[in-house]
């Protein structure tokens, strides 16, 4: 079983980093195979001790004290590249390191994971590491997690270290989905082209949590009571909105089209990473004074502008005159301004960059966001400090608002909403760079939520998440009623089969009504169409609600269907797991519509069907008519007719019409209400929309 939300308002959440690496390689690896199952056998003895909530460290010989060269007690070798050895000559504490002269590494032995966080920290050194084949090659101090069967299922990075590093101590927080029974460590170096030398010295791995139940999870049946008479506001469309990744893609085909879609379905914002270095706004005469070009700016949000979209402009990155470094890269440069005169100008430019939007498209630059940043609490996206960030957002809003006090400006933009509590108190009473002042404007608060990076969806990630920045916005009386925007949101962070198919129908549906339940004010799903150059015509597992030639995956089929409903929101409560919706009375109260998920986070796990009696005690007399519509494997499923086509990555426009035929919904299947009642087989990992009328 697994975590589920609650019945009614008031989800849940901290969030788990953002993680862009592929399903570890070497977890088929036969000396994988071997490792995991002496690993099954030396867990038999924790299984029966180890008890959930408990805060003490659960690896055995963390410090690798004892052992002999060949054996190590608690830890087995990964089972290939150079034997790992004790090092007595450099270590952290005490007599003994771990030294890893190469490609291998060790792992420990299975811990039971029995849910909430794992807390895991650890002292590494390296000497001259030259990442491999894949960048993300490099020595590793990862956590492994494992099914039942002691089978890898996915990975979490606590850090991954290239060059030559003193000893530091790196510690990271993570939460795993209650499908995982075990995890691993591995300190290792990863890949066979990695050179090098690492060490690794007081390894914890801790889970502090007493484990909270969950609902009762029943796949064979579920009942789902709507409560007409519970009003719970205005059913809002928050969902509105989505992302093109960089500026450069928002004027091709794929994306145009995809918006022109996606707006006759009540979309309405795009937003688009580094609207500052990718289009080449900024450089500088021999004498340092600013050169502008809107050449390709003003293409790009015009594509979004005269689709009657609204745009989402993330002012990032630095141009490489301001910036302390330049990475060689014509769309993006993470790096913060050089000095205090560069800070300036990045204000001047924002100014600027405002000042031109208004002068070319007059007031409706006040519907659009500005969002300083994005991801700035992750290396990938920004190569500073946190206070390094406070001070360019200072100079954003400085220059923004100088331009025209009346847009929206705002931030973080986060990876996830580890910088949200310091940024609110910079906002709040920090001081201000720009001005000197305390504190500085805040329109709207912005975060990412995604419940994994690689492996099983992690549900209970979405909940604490959202809960968390709750109760942080609480603890600001001036700020606590600030929009919150989350401007990128989705099941994995990384490419996943399930993104093409109709569970990820399922999560998004789920993932509305948390962000219902917490009063998020926009959720923008990530990301529109299958932006990458490199992206092919087929289904790859990307995040995105539309394949590169406009075939809807079955998530932006889900959207359609909430598009639908519009009204009063009303109580919608599931008596379990693992079905769970949202449910709404139009306006003139002759139409209800209610939207089921049925979902559990493991998706390999075997098909299923759930009985679903929807009761609707207060329902209005009368006759009314019902009808089911279903997104589920198999129906609303285009990815099934293309793996059936060959998976070919170039369509012919046979093939396409063909692929957008199995992406419509079929004709609705009527329902007979009795005594209040609705009665029908939901399949899992699935939807199902219900729409009961009357005269």
């Amino acid at each position: 079983h697994h975590s589920r939300h609650r019945d009614e308002p008031g989800g849940g959440l901290p969030s788990s980093n953002r993680l862009y690496y592929p399903l570890l390689c070497f977890l088929s690896c036969d000396g994988v195979r071997v490792m995991r199952i002496a690993m099954v056998f030396f867990s038999v003895s924790l299984l029966s001790s180890v008890l959930p909530g408990r805060a003490a460290n659960l690896l055995t010989n963390g410090g690798f004290e004892e052992g002999t060269a060949d054996k190590l007690p608690g830890w087995t070798s990964l089972g290939w590249g150079e034997s790992p050895r004790r090092d007595a000559a450099i270590v952290h504490s005490g007599r003994y390191s771990l030294r890893v002269p190469g490609y291998g590494g060790v792992a420990s032995t299975l811990v039971p994971y029995h849910g909430g966080r794992v807390v895991v920290s650890g002292w590494v050194r390296t000497r001259d590491v030259v990442h491999g084949k894949r960048p993300w090659n490099k020595a590793a101090f990862q956590v492994i997690s494992c099914d039942a069967q002691g089978n890898p299922v996915g990975h979490s990075d606590v850090v991954l270290l290239e060059g030559t590093h003193d000893w530091q101590r790196y510690s990271a927080t993570f939460r795993y989905s209650l499908n995982v029974a075990f995890v691993t460590i591995h300190c290792h170096l990863w890949g066979k082209e990695t050179r090098g030398t690492a060490w690794f010295d007081d390894i914890t791995l801790e889970m502090p949590d007493k484990v909270r139940p969950h609902r009762k999870m029943d796949l064979e049946q579920a009942t789902v009571t709507v409560e007409l008479k519970r009003d719970l506001g205005e059913f809002r469309h928050l969902w509105i909105g989505s992302d093109v990744g960089y500026m450069d893609r928002v004027t091709s085909p794929t994306q145009v089209n995809a918006m022109r879609y996606a707006h006759r379905y009540g979309f309405r914002y795009v937003r688009m990473h580094d609207c500052i270095h990718d289009p080449g706004i900024y450089s500088e005469g021999p004498d340092g004074a600013p050169r502008y070009d809107w050449t390709h700016f003003d293409k790009r949000i015009g594509a979004v502008v005269d689709n009657d979209m609204v745009p989402v402009v993330v002012l990032e990155t630095m141009p490489p005159p301001l910036a302390t470094h330049d990475d060689g890269r014509s769309w993006t440069n993470p790096y913060p301004p050089r000095d205090a005169a560069a800070y300036l100008k990045w204000q001047h430019l924002v100014r600027e960059l405002v000042r031109h939007c208004r002068a070319t498209w007059g007031e409706g630059i006040h519907e659009w966001y500005f969002e300083v940043w994005n991801e700035p609490d992750a290396r990938g996206y920004f190569k500073g400090t946190r206070a390094e960030y406070f001070r360019i957002y200072d100079h954003a809003v400085a220059g923004a608002v100088a331009a025209d006090p009346k847009i929206r400006i705002g931030g973080p933009g986060g990876a996830g909403s580890t910088w949200i509590q310091a940024f609110l108190q910079h906002c709040d009473s920090g001081a201000n760079d720009a001005d000197g002042t305390r504190g500085v404007r805040l329109d709207f608060l912005s975060w990412h939520v995604y419940t994994v990076g690689v492996g099983i969806p992690v549900f209970d990630n979405l909940y604490r998440n959202l809960e968390a920045v709750r109760e942080v916005l609480d603890t600001f009386p001036a700020l606590k009623d600030l929009p919150t925007l989350i401007t990128e949101w989705g099941c994995s962070s990384s490419s996943f089969t399930m993104h093409d198919r109709p569970y990820d129908a399922a999560f998004r549906a789920m993932a509305v009504r948390a962000f219902m339940d917490q009063g998020i004010t926009y959720a923008f799903p990530f990301a529109l169409g299958e932006g990458p150059p490199h992206a092919h015509e087929g289904f790859q597992g990307g995040l995105a609600l539309f394949t590169k030639t406009t075939i809807p995956k079955p998530s932006f089929t889900m959207f359609e269907l909430l598009h639908r409903m519009r009204g009063k929101r009303v109580s919608c409560r599931s008596s379990n797991d693992p079905v769970g919706g949202l449910a709404c009375v139009s306006p003139a109260g002759r139409t209800i519509w209610v939207l089921l998920y049925n979902l559990i986070e493991d998706s390999r796990h075997d098909p299923y069907s759930t009985r679903v009696t929807v009761a609707l005690p207060d329902l209005p007399p009368g006759t009314w008519k019902a009808a089911k519509s279903v997104i589920a494997p198999g129906i609303c499923d285009p990815w099934v007719a293309w793996h059936k086509m060959g998976e070919p990555k170039v369509l012919t426009p046979a093939q396409r019409t063909a692929l957008l035929r199995a992406a419509t919904l079929p004709p609705p299947e009527p329902l007979l209400p009795k005594n209040n009642t609705l009665r029908f087989d939901m399949p899992g990992f699935g939807i199902a929309f219900l729409e009961l009328t009357r005269p």
